[in-house]
Formats: C-alpha cells, sequence, structure tokens
C-alpha cells in the first residue's frame, strides 16, 4: 500500500499510519487506499495522522468522505494522534469527536460526547 502503512490489523479493527511522506505522494493514492479500506469487513478504521504536521483541505475533504462511506456501510472511522492544531482544524466536520490525542500531548478542552 502506497499511500498508508497499516500499524494493526485485528478482526474488527485496522490501524493504518498517515504521514506528511505519504501524503507527498499524492492525495489520489490517499482516497485509493482508504477507500480500498472502507470496501473492507473491518468494523473500525482507525487513522493514525501523528506523523503529519498540517491536515489540509484536501486530505480533510478525504477523511470526510471515508468517514461517511464507513458510516453507510455500517462501520466508524476514528483518527488518532491528534494535535491542538489538527483538532483545531477539524473542528465542525465531527472528525475530532471520539480522536485519540498525540502520544504525550493532552487533551486540553477536548469536549466528551
Amino acid at each position: 500500500m502506497h499511500g498508508l502503512q497499516v500499524l494493526d490489523r485485528r478482526a474488527d479493527e485496522v490501524v493504518v499510519a498517515l504521514d506528511d511522506a505519504r501524503l507527498l505522494q499524492g492525495l489520489v493514492d490517499l482516497r485509493w487506499n482508504l477507500e480500498g479500506l472502507v470496501e473492507t469487513e473491518v468494523t473500525t478504521l482507525v487513522v493514525d495522522v501523528s506523523g503529519v504536521r498540517r491536515l489540509s483541505a484536501p486530505v480533510i475533504g478525504a477523511l470526510v468522505r471515508t468517514r461517511r462511506h464507513r458510516e453507510l456501510l455500517g462501520g466508524r472511522l476514528r483518527l488518532q494522534g491528534l494535535s491542538p492544531a489538527g483538532e483545531a482544524a477539524l473542528h465542525g466536520t465531527g472528525l475530532a469527536a471520539g480522536s485519540r490525542p498525540a502520544r504525550g500531548l493532552p487533551r486540553q478542552g477536548a469536549a466528551r460526547h
């Protein structure tokens, strides 16, 4: 897989890493790889974004589309490794809710749903 590295795979969950180096390969690769994971029987797709310094609008758009597609199939998308700046960039998308913070960074002011 060019765009994503699988960190962990379980029967109902797969954790993949997204980082700046992989994003340089192109957004088309990212969309293709996310789409491939959406079609699997995995219930929860976890995308670790701790290696991404800045979440651009096209990347956020790809993640939002992936979340919507996962939900239509009865699954869910969860982000982990979000920095405070990443959470701010995702404000209003619904992607930051239920995410896990970057290791070692406290989640200050995060709302619980």
